[in-house]
């Protein structure tokens, strides 16, 4: 007996959970196209180290917004749902002075990151 092999292009895809990682807004922007799809999600995932250094070195409250609103925006282009509300909740707080915070705030972005990483990692399985 001969076994089908399924072409890559055939397989199904798992969804991620859209309040992480909203899929069918990404594929409105790429029409479907899976390549296209993994070469936003690689500029985004290599373009967020690069926020979170903003986020970290502002030190007023434009630098503050200035970073969150880039990462809001970039989250919400690719479909980065959690993100980007994250993002745009912490865009207008600008305390600064508060070290605890910070951390705390830093904490949050890196478990967020984590969670869409994993939901982008679920479309390669």
């Amino acid at each position: 007996m001969v076994e089908l092999l399924e072409r890559p292009d055939q397989r199904r895809r798992v969804r991620p959970d859209p309040a992480i990682f909203d899929l069918s807004h990404l594929q409105q922007y790429t029409s479907g196209d899976a390549g296209l799809e993994r070469e936003l999600l690689d500029l985004f995932l290599r373009q967020l180290p690069v926020i979170v250094v903003q986020v970290r070195q502002a030190q007023t409250a434009y630098e503050w917004k200035f970073a969150f609103h880039t990462l809001k925006g970039s989250a919400r282009a690719i479909g980065a749902n959690a993100l980007g509300d994250l993002a745009d909740a912490l865009e207008t707080n600008a305390a600064l002075t508060d070290g605890d915070w910070r951390d705390q705030v830093m904490c949050r972005i890196a478990l967020a990151m984590e969670d869409f990483k994993a939901e982008v990692r679920r479309l390669d399985h």
